[in-house]
């Protein structure tokens, strides 16, 4: 069995903050560790967990790197672009940028391409030529 996860699932267990629920998830996580199913989690869903722990819970951004690490290192967690994401989450650690921005540096990189955008936290990656919309 395949089944898409959506970010409140994580957030419950990355956080403890309601422990029903927490418990709950962590069973699901031990089932698709287990074989038993396989959970798919977005990119977007990734982004969303980055922006939920920052925002709402205001951890730093070394714990909210942390957590996603760990949760692309989960057994039986599946994704679109493992690679890009775990590119994405160290740029978004060692340049300070939103995992937005780091997300689609991550991208380009992949991509051996240019980004079009006005955003000058693009100018952070020394692998990414920031290109200027005419």
């Amino acid at each position: 069995m395949r089944c898409v996860v959506d970010t409140n699932v994580f957030i419950r267990i990355l956080t403890e903050d309601h422990p029903e629920h927490a418990l709950k998830a962590l069973n699901l996580l031990k089932k698709a560790s287990e074989g038993e199913l396989t959970l798919f989690v977005s990119d977007v869903c990734l982004a969303e967990i980055a922006w939920t722990l920052e925002s709402f819970y205001k951890l730093g951004r070394a714990d909210v790197a942390e957590k996603l690490m760990a949760l692309l290192n989960t057994k039986g967690l599946v994704f679109s672009s493992r690679n890009v994401l775990t590119d994405a989450v160290a740029r978004y650690q060692l340049y300070s940028v939103d995992f937005a921005d780091a997300y689609h540096a991550a991208i380009a990189a992949e991509m051996d391409t240019d980004v079009y955008t006005y955003d000058r936290d693009f100018d952070r990656f020394p692998d990414i030529k920031r290109l200027n919309p005419m």
